[in-house]
């Protein structure tokens, strides 16, 4: 709705921005993902993890400050480039698993449960966003902000680092 308002409602121009921003971000994800994964392997999860999440809030932060669509495309790289909340959930659920010497089945089940948890994220996400933005489509990006960094502080707060340190 940002992007349509300032952009004149011109929807060929919107679908451009967007394959922009899609394209942006698939060609970051390739590259930086695989990197960020070993980081995670080398300096643990949970900074990684951290770091996604407080970039997270800062781009959700500027768009809703400044809502335009140079300031939607560079939030939108910028958390593409450090974009691992995903990755390192995953990640720190099978550390976790290892840890606790998890059966192959509790896996199975927690996995299911994960996917689960992020299909109703992904239906209600939206649907929730919606109701809110009626008021305005920058009202929906300073929530998601504030729940970003709602999310930022627990997991600093309470989780733990998963990952055991390397013996040698």
């Amino acid at each position: 709705a940002i992007a349509m308002h300032r952009l004149h409602d011109d929807i060929p121009a919107v679908a451009t921005f967007f394959g922009r921003i899609n394209a942006a971000n698939a060609i970051l994800d390739f590259f930086t993902n695989p990197a960020l994964g070993a980081l995670s392997d080398s300096r643990g999860r949970r900074p990684l993890l951290l770091q996604s999440l407080a970039v997270a809030t800062i781009c959700n932060t500027l768009v809703a400050l400044w809502p335009s669509p140079r300031v939607i495309f560079l939030a939108k790289v910028l958390f593409g480039i450090c974009n691992v909340t995903k990755a390192m959930g995953y990640s720190m659920l099978v550390d976790a698993m290892d840890a606790a010497k998890v059966s192959r089945p509790a896996r199975v089940e927690a996995f299911g449960r994960i996917g689960m948890a992020i299909g109703a994220g992904f239906s209600l996400g939206p649907l929730i966003g919606g109701l809110i933005g009626t008021q305005s489509p920058v009202i929906t990006v300073a929530v998601a902000a504030v729940i970003m960094a709602c999310a930022t502080c627990w997991a600093y707060l309470v989780l733990p680092e998963t990952l055991a340190p390397h013996s040698g």
